[in-house]
């Protein structure tokens, strides 16, 4: 179902550039002002329902994706509160003794 969704989606996207160009273009002459502003709107929510549908294609694939990553994420935060708590202190460590210190006090504490 998300495939379909994704190839309905690209297709009205792709449908929604030709006609936003071809009204660009091809149209300007052709209709007055207030029309082809109509047109111009038509265009527009025809592209907000593509990327609508496209998003709604990817949503089961990037929670999947963020659910695997959590714990590199979890960690990635603790590590930052540890770096405010060591500039807190005014305690400084540096270059690459910086993270074997930071987790060496992390798990002094813990």
């Amino acid at each position: 179902m998300d495939r379909t969704f994704m190839f309905v989606g690209a297709l009205m996207g792709f449908v929604g550039v030709g006609l936003g160009a071809f009204g660009a273009h091809a149209l300007r002459g052709r209709l007055s002002p207030e029309m082809l502003a109509i047109f111009e709107t038509a265009v527009r929510y025809q592209m907000y329902h593509a990327i609508a549908l496209l998003c709604r294609s990817l949503r089961r694939r990037l929670g999947r994706w963020l659910r695997r990553r959590r714990p590199v994420l979890n960690h990635h935060i603790a590590d930052d509160r540890d770096r405010t708590a060591f500039r807190r202190e005014g305690l400084r460590a540096v270059g690459a003794f910086d993270d074997q210190l930071l987790s060496e006090q992390r798990h002094l504490v813990l």
